[in-house]
Protein backbone atom coordinates (compact mmCIF):
# COMPACT_ATOMS: atom_id res chain seq x y z
CA UNK A 1 0.00 0.00 0.00
CA UNK A 2 2.71 2.46 0.71
CA UNK A 3 5.57 3.11 -1.36
CA UNK A 4 8.83 4.52 0.67
CA UNK A 5 11.86 5.84 -0.83
CA UNK A 6 15.35 5.98 1.15
CA UNK A 7 17.83 8.23 -0.70
CA UNK A 8 20.93 6.06 -0.30
CA UNK A 9 22.19 2.92 -2.70
CA UNK A 10 20.90 0.00 -2.08
CA UNK A 11 23.66 -2.77 -1.14
CA UNK A 12 23.32 -5.55 -3.48
CA UNK A 13 21.87 -6.61 -6.78
CA UNK A 14 19.78 -3.91 -8.68
CA UNK A 15 17.16 -5.28 -11.10
CA UNK A 16 15.10 -3.50 -13.63
CA UNK A 17 12.36 -4.55 -15.91
CA UNK A 18 12.89 -2.99 -19.39
CA UNK A 19 9.25 -3.88 -21.09
CA UNK A 20 7.95 -3.84 -24.66
CA UNK A 21 3.68 -3.81 -25.65
CA UNK A 22 2.70 -6.56 -26.97
CA UNK A 23 3.19 -6.16 -31.07
CA UNK A 24 0.44 -7.37 -32.22
CA UNK A 25 -1.36 -3.95 -31.12
CA UNK A 26 -1.15 -0.60 -31.70
CA UNK A 27 -1.33 1.97 -29.14
CA UNK A 28 -5.52 2.84 -29.78
CA UNK A 29 -5.98 -1.47 -29.65
CA UNK A 30 -4.22 -1.46 -26.32
CA UNK A 31 -6.90 -2.12 -23.30
CA UNK A 32 -7.35 1.06 -21.34
CA UNK A 33 -7.77 2.42 -18.24
CA UNK A 34 -9.84 5.59 -17.36
CA UNK A 35 -8.41 7.50 -14.72
CA UNK A 36 -9.95 10.26 -12.89
CA UNK A 37 -7.21 13.08 -11.72
CA UNK A 38 -7.56 15.14 -8.51
CA UNK A 39 -4.50 17.95 -7.87
CA UNK A 40 -5.28 19.11 -4.84
CA UNK A 41 -1.75 21.08 -5.03
CA UNK A 42 -2.08 23.24 -7.98
CA UNK A 43 1.18 21.46 -9.99
CA UNK A 44 1.61 23.65 -12.86
CA UNK A 45 0.93 22.67 -16.09
CA UNK A 46 3.71 20.95 -17.70
CA UNK A 47 4.88 19.45 -14.50
CA UNK A 48 1.96 17.91 -14.43
CA UNK A 49 1.33 17.07 -17.95
CA UNK A 50 5.06 15.67 -17.75
CA UNK A 51 4.12 13.46 -15.02
CA UNK A 52 1.28 11.90 -16.49
CA UNK A 53 3.07 11.33 -19.76
CA UNK A 54 5.74 9.27 -17.69
CA UNK A 55 2.86 7.46 -16.30
CA UNK A 56 1.27 6.59 -19.17
CA UNK A 57 4.31 5.57 -21.08
CA UNK A 58 5.48 3.16 -18.34
CA UNK A 59 1.71 1.69 -18.45
CA UNK A 60 2.27 1.36 -21.89
CA UNK A 61 5.10 -0.50 -22.04
CA UNK A 62 3.39 -2.94 -19.49
CA UNK A 63 0.46 -3.06 -22.28
CA UNK A 64 -1.88 -0.59 -21.13
CA UNK A 65 -3.33 2.54 -22.13
CA UNK A 66 -4.09 5.84 -20.02
CA UNK A 67 -6.95 7.83 -20.55
CA UNK A 68 -6.50 10.72 -18.18
CA UNK A 69 -9.91 12.49 -17.07
CA UNK A 70 -10.04 16.17 -15.06
CA UNK A 71 -12.74 16.01 -12.41
CA UNK A 72 -15.45 18.27 -13.01
CA UNK A 73 -15.41 19.44 -9.47
CA UNK A 74 -13.48 22.06 -7.87
CA UNK A 75 -10.68 20.54 -5.79
CA UNK A 76 -10.15 21.00 -2.59
CA UNK A 77 -13.10 19.48 -1.08
CA UNK A 78 -13.69 15.83 0.91
CA UNK A 79 -16.42 14.96 -2.06
CA UNK A 80 -14.49 15.69 -5.07
CA UNK A 81 -14.51 11.75 -5.86
CA UNK A 82 -17.42 10.80 -5.22
CA UNK A 83 -18.68 13.10 -7.74
CA UNK A 84 -16.55 11.91 -10.28
CA UNK A 85 -17.33 8.32 -9.36
CA UNK A 86 -20.99 9.57 -9.83
CA UNK A 87 -20.54 10.20 -13.56
CA UNK A 88 -18.86 7.46 -14.31
CA UNK A 89 -18.65 4.25 -12.05
CA UNK A 90 -15.91 1.98 -11.68
CA UNK A 91 -12.94 3.66 -12.72
CA UNK A 92 -10.25 4.56 -11.02
CA UNK A 93 -9.24 7.90 -8.98
CA UNK A 94 -6.21 9.31 -8.96
CA UNK A 95 -5.80 11.99 -5.78
CA UNK A 96 -2.42 14.30 -5.57
CA UNK A 97 -2.03 15.75 -2.43
CA UNK A 98 0.37 17.70 -0.25
CA UNK A 99 0.55 15.62 2.61
CA UNK A 100 -1.00 12.75 4.37
CA UNK A 101 -3.71 14.06 6.65
CA UNK A 102 -2.36 11.79 9.37
CA UNK A 103 -0.04 9.33 10.75
CA UNK A 104 -1.46 5.69 9.02
CA UNK A 105 1.45 6.49 6.42
CA UNK A 106 5.17 5.85 7.48
CA UNK A 107 6.74 8.82 7.38
CA UNK A 108 9.08 8.61 4.28
CA UNK A 109 5.38 6.90 2.61
CA UNK A 110 5.28 8.74 -1.20
CA UNK A 111 1.81 7.72 -1.23
CA UNK A 112 -0.57 4.95 -0.91
CA UNK A 113 -3.54 2.98 -2.57
CA UNK A 114 -6.49 1.38 -1.39
CA UNK A 115 -6.26 -1.90 -2.99
CA UNK A 116 -8.96 -4.94 -2.81
CA UNK A 117 -9.59 -7.50 -4.88
CA UNK A 118 -12.01 -6.09 -6.98
CA UNK A 119 -12.71 -2.40 -8.05
CA UNK A 120 -10.85 -0.67 -5.84
CA UNK A 121 -10.56 2.82 -6.91
CA UNK A 122 -8.67 5.16 -5.18
CA UNK A 123 -4.78 6.19 -5.27
CA UNK A 124 -3.73 9.09 -3.17
CA UNK A 125 0.15 10.34 -3.94
CA UNK A 126 2.08 13.29 -1.70
CA UNK A 127 3.52 15.68 -3.39
CA UNK A 128 5.11 17.22 -0.45
CA UNK A 129 7.29 13.90 0.02
CA UNK A 130 7.80 13.38 -3.90
CA UNK A 131 9.83 17.27 -3.59
CA UNK A 132 11.90 16.16 -0.62
CA UNK A 133 13.18 12.95 -2.00
CA UNK A 134 14.51 14.21 -5.11
CA UNK A 135 18.43 14.81 -5.02
CA UNK A 136 19.35 18.67 -6.10
CA UNK A 137 22.25 17.56 -7.40
CA UNK A 138 20.72 14.22 -8.95
CA UNK A 139 19.28 14.03 -12.89
CA UNK A 140 15.50 12.67 -11.52
CA UNK A 141 12.72 15.31 -11.49
CA UNK A 142 9.37 16.08 -9.73
CA UNK A 143 7.60 15.21 -12.60
CA UNK A 144 9.58 12.09 -13.47
CA UNK A 145 9.67 10.63 -9.83
CA UNK A 146 5.81 11.95 -9.54
CA UNK A 147 4.83 9.59 -12.89
CA UNK A 148 6.56 7.11 -11.22
CA UNK A 149 4.57 7.41 -7.88
CA UNK A 150 1.45 7.51 -9.41
CA UNK A 151 2.61 4.21 -11.83
CA UNK A 152 3.41 2.41 -8.32
CA UNK A 153 0.36 3.28 -6.49
CA UNK A 154 -2.01 2.58 -9.43
CA UNK A 155 -0.19 -0.97 -10.14
CA UNK A 156 -1.49 -1.61 -6.55
CA UNK A 157 -4.96 -1.15 -7.63
CA UNK A 158 -4.69 -3.29 -10.64
CA UNK A 159 -2.67 -5.93 -8.84
CA UNK A 160 -4.87 -6.05 -5.85
CA UNK A 161 -2.94 -6.09 -3.17
CA UNK A 162 -0.73 -3.92 -1.08
CA UNK A 163 2.52 -6.45 -1.23
CA UNK A 164 5.62 -5.10 -2.97
CA UNK A 165 7.95 -6.27 -5.14
CA UNK A 166 11.71 -7.25 -4.31
CA UNK A 167 13.23 -4.95 -7.17
CA UNK A 168 11.50 -3.21 -9.50
CA UNK A 169 8.78 -0.13 -10.09
CA UNK A 170 6.89 -2.29 -7.29
CA UNK A 171 9.52 -2.56 -5.04
CA UNK A 172 8.20 -1.30 -1.53
CA UNK A 173 11.68 0.65 -1.31
CA UNK A 174 13.68 3.23 -4.16
CA UNK A 175 17.46 3.88 -3.98
CA UNK A 176 19.58 6.33 -5.44
CA UNK A 177 20.30 4.04 -8.26
CA UNK A 178 16.25 3.16 -8.70
CA UNK A 179 15.68 6.95 -9.28
CA UNK A 180 18.43 7.10 -12.54
CA UNK A 181 16.85 3.78 -13.39
CA UNK A 182 14.03 6.19 -13.40
CA UNK A 183 15.29 8.93 -15.25
CA UNK A 184 16.14 6.45 -18.07
CA UNK A 185 13.17 4.64 -18.57
CA UNK A 186 14.34 1.94 -17.30
CA UNK A 187 12.30 1.36 -13.73
CA UNK A 188 9.28 -0.48 -15.06
CA UNK A 189 6.57 -3.34 -14.14
CA UNK A 190 8.27 -6.68 -14.35
CA UNK A 191 6.55 -9.25 -17.25
CA UNK A 192 3.95 -10.64 -14.30
CA UNK A 193 2.40 -8.07 -13.38
CA UNK A 194 1.72 -6.70 -16.72
CA UNK A 195 0.14 -9.76 -17.76
CA UNK A 196 -1.67 -9.31 -14.34
CA UNK A 197 -2.83 -5.92 -14.71
CA UNK A 198 -3.64 -6.40 -18.28
CA UNK A 199 -6.34 -9.17 -17.25
CA UNK A 200 -7.29 -7.37 -14.80
CA UNK A 201 -8.51 -3.79 -16.81
CA UNK A 202 -10.09 -6.65 -19.26
CA UNK A 203 -12.12 -8.08 -16.18
CA UNK A 204 -13.28 -4.42 -15.65
CA UNK A 205 -14.19 -3.65 -18.56
CA UNK A 206 -16.33 -6.74 -19.14
CA UNK A 207 -18.17 -6.13 -15.69
CA UNK A 208 -18.79 -2.42 -16.82
CA UNK A 209 -20.26 -3.99 -19.81
CA UNK A 210 -18.22 -1.63 -21.83
CA UNK A 211 -17.41 -3.70 -24.80
CA UNK A 212 -15.99 -0.72 -26.82
CA UNK A 213 -13.97 -0.27 -23.69
CA UNK A 214 -10.67 -0.82 -25.08
CA UNK A 215 -11.15 1.68 -27.95
CA UNK A 216 -12.51 5.03 -26.45
CA UNK A 217 -10.33 7.96 -26.16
Amino acid sequence: MEHRLVSRLGIGLILTFVMVAPQSLSASDLPALRVWVIDNTHIDGKTLSDALKTTAKIFASAGLRMIWLSCPASTGRSGDSARCLAEDSGLLVLRIVSRPAGDFVDQDALGFAVATRENATYATVFRERVLAALDPAGSCTESVLLGHAIAHEIGHLLLGTTAHARAGLMAGRWHAADLNHATSGWLQFSPSEAVRMRAEATRRARVRGDWNFFNRR
